[in-house]
């Protein structure tokens, strides 16, 4: 049909992959709202923080859940893996910056402790230093060996809400609540360059060839400068919202922006042409990032939902999910707004009280009551049972919670009845 395509179904079900069509939105990686999102080094690895107060990294090419991470008490705001892919690290509301050894699937011994919130975070180019972007106005720099701050940036007179390495770890730029972005000598702590913007810096990149940064701000806009003379080089435009998120391609050609219009656009940086604009989520768009191949981009959403989006295929999006969130947000919306539709792969279990609906279209053909209606046949199962394997699911959605049973109508000419099966778009 037109809806799943079935891409890899993990036994134990601690996390799937789907391949998605339109505008769907049913399938959630976290229970509140994904505020951050990251891709490890090699590229095999996505992590997701939300306000659920937890971290999951997914193994992309199976969707399964690798690990869940739990031991921040508040909302997750930033990610970064280590150069080396070993660390991953975490800063949240509840002031701390922890460390997750990803190896053994657990918190290190080490984590750094604020008098504020952690809004951002990113590794040196060496993986020995890590910085913090905090809502102190500060910015610290920490040593991971020897657990030390090693140095402190001040100049901010707000909240910092983002932080970045230059690829040679010489430049650190930074953005603010202030409505500045700060360009810092790495090794002196010195203050380069201050850009004073019309927004707050909600997110900062530099490009991997260290030549260019970019800041993206509360007023609609991402600017691009060039580091090394500070010399403003150009705009992007056309966002009615905030941008929230920017990065640059491996190749620094491709320049991605994401923010409050549930949109993500990519731009190429040599000609300012914006070059794709990826739709799909139904919330902000609050993080994005590149793999390292430039195969795919990852976002996190306040619509709860992780997205793969392909590069070399615009029609391939996948969604990063969780089975048991997901229903339990299709059970609740059920309760709260009557029946949903969900799409699942062949072979799911279905959620309790589930009735499968064959893949069907709308049709043109009206029955009394004037409402248009599919004409394909309805099966139902018991709740939670698995779809056999001889029996092949075809379908492409179904409908959670209280659903009316189909209405039969008996056409007096012929011997059979017309099964009016309800089409519940997503």
């Amino acid at each position: 049909g037109a809806g799943a395509v079935l891409v890899t179904l993990s036994g134990n079900l601690k996390g799937e992959k789907i391949r998605l069509s339109g505008k769907n939105t049913e399938f959630k990686a976290h229970s509140e709202a994904v505020k951050a999102v990251a891709f490890s080094p090699n590229g095999k690895l996505v992590a997701s923080g939300s306000g659920d107060k937890t971290i999951r990294l997914w193994d992309i090419e199976s969707g399964k859940t690798v690990h869940v991470f739990r031991d921040h008490t508040a909302a997750i705001n930033c990610l970064a893996f280590s150069p080396d892919g070993r660390l991953l690290a975490s800063g949240a509301e509840d002031k701390i910056l922890f460390l997750w050894d990803l190896e053994r699937g657990k918190l290190t011994t080490i984590y750094f402790k604020h008098e504020a919130a952690v809004r951002g975070v990113a590794f040196g180019p060496y993986g020995q230093i890590v910085a913090s972007a905090v809502g102190d106005h500060q910015v610290y720099l920490w040593d991971i060996r020897s657990e030390k701050r090693v140095a402190l940036l001040e100049g901010h007179t707000r909240d910092v809400n983002c932080v970045a390495f230059s690829p040679d770890g010489t430049v650190i730029a930074t953005g603010s609540a202030d409505q500045t972005m700060r360009i810092w000598d790495a090794k002196t702590g010195i203050e380069r360059y201050t850009f004073r913007l019309d927004g707050k810096v909600n997110s900062v990149a530099i490009s991997p060839d260290g030549r260019w940064v970019v800041a993206g701000t509360s007023d609609y806009t991402a600017r691009l400068w060039n580091i090394e003379s500070g010399q403003y080089y150009q705009s992007f435009h056309g966002y009615g919202q905030a941008v929230n998120s920017v990065a640059f391609s491996l190749d620094g050609k491709t320049l991605a922006i994401a923010g409050n219009d549930d949109t993500i656009r990519l731009w190429n940086v040599a000609s300012s042409i914006l070059k794709t604009t990826f739709e799909g989520h139904s919330g902000d768009v609050s993080s994005i990032a590149f793999s390292p191949d430039n195969r795919w981009l990852v976002s996190g959403s306040l619509d709860k939902t992780v997205r793969l989006w392909s590069l070399l295929d615009k029609d391939q999006v996948f969604a990063l999910f969780d089975p048991k969130i997901t229903e339990k947000t299709a059970a609740r919306r059920v309760r709260q707004m009557g029946a949903a539709t969900m799409t699942l792969p062949c072979g799911t279990p279905l959620p309790p009280d589930a009735t499968c609906i064959c893949d069907c279209i709308a049709t043109s053909r009206t029955y009394p009551g004037s409402e248009t209606v599919c004409t394909c046949n309805t099966i139902t199962v018991p709740s939670g049972t698995a779809l056999a394997s001889n029996m092949v699911c075809v379908c492409n959605t179904i409908t959670v919670g209280s659903y009316s049973r189909p209405r039969t109508y008996y056409n007096s000419s012929r011997t059979y009845y017309y099964t009016r099966s309800y089409w519940y778009p997503n």
